[in-house]
């Protein structure tokens, strides 16, 4: 078997989710021709799958050195360090592809989560924005930002990056209950619960969202609605139930009502 043959079926193999085999076959390639950029791409690709990012980070390099102009590569080589925890690592790969395709939103968000991974928020900050603006929006980048908004008590700009974020992907179930966590610190409580109850359409299995749901329930003395979220929290997450147990025993003022209160339970 050739070098084309052997890229040919390593490339059809990982198509078809092959993965080990793929990679052998790719890797062997590679061997063969270690000038032709896009095996060492697809071998990197397939050990990213496998979740052997120290060797997929190897492969990525060995693209890069036959083409060093090859964004996807610096990109995928920028995911595989960050899988590695290797933060600073990843920031610098990430720039490296913004830098040579500026409107890469993709890169800029895992930039972003580079930087909020390395404790550098303004800089997070500034690189979910500049993804969430792209057209047609990042959906991600928006939670991202909206989260980091949300910690530092910006609450009216949170929910506006959460509901910037749900409108790009409506059934973003965490989106919505970021949102709702929002609203709710804001007072806005027919909204959050509106935000809620969507997070928990979306996503019946989402214990916090039923939690802050209750939350609502609680603080407008539905006495149906909190019995039904106590049933289901105690069937999603018994840890959570006994402490809306308690809150549903405890005096109106014990409820939660700042945005803090629910940073556990919100975006």
């Amino acid at each position: 078997m050739d070098t084309g043959d052997r890229y040919n079926l390593g490339t059809v193999l990982g198509k078809a989710g092959r993965l080990a085999e793929a990679a052998r076959h790719l890797r062997e390639a590679g061997d063969l021709e270690p000038g032709r950029a896009e095996t060492f791409y697809n071998h990197g690709v397939c050990l990213c799958r496998l979740h052997q990012f120290r060797q997929a980070i190897a492969a990525f390099r060995g693209a890069l050195r036959a083409r060093p102009d090859y964004v996807k590569a610096r990109y995928n080589l920028g995911v595989a360090l960050m899988e590695s925890g290797r933060y600073e690592e990843a920031a610098a790969a990430f720039r490296e592809a913004v830098e040579r395709q500026p409107e890469y939103a993709r890169a800029l968000y895992n930039l972003g989560k580079a930087y909020a991974a390395l404790g550098r928020e303004r800089d997070a900050i500034g690189s979910f924005r500049e993804a969430a603006r792209l057209p047609p929006g990042h959906a991600a980048a928006c939670a991202a930002l909206g989260a980091i908004l949300y910690r530092h008590g910006k609450l009216e700009d949170a929910a506006e990056e959460f509901r910037r974020a749900v409108r790009l992907r409506p059934r973003d179930a965490r989106g919505y209950n970021g949102m709702g966590a929002a609203l709710f610190g804001l007072g806005r409580l027919a909204e959050a619960e509106e935000a809620f109850r969507a997070a928990a359409r979306f996503f019946p299995g989402g214990a916090c969202a039923n939690f802050n749901l209750g939350l609502c329930l609680l603080l407008r003395k539905d006495r149906e609605g909190v019995s039904r979220q106590l049933t289901v929290l105690s069937a999603l997450d018994p840890v959570l139930a006994s402490r809306y147990e308690t809150l549903i025993r405890s005096r109106p003022g014990m409820v939660p009502s700042r945005p803090s209160d629910l940073s556990r339970h919100g975006a």
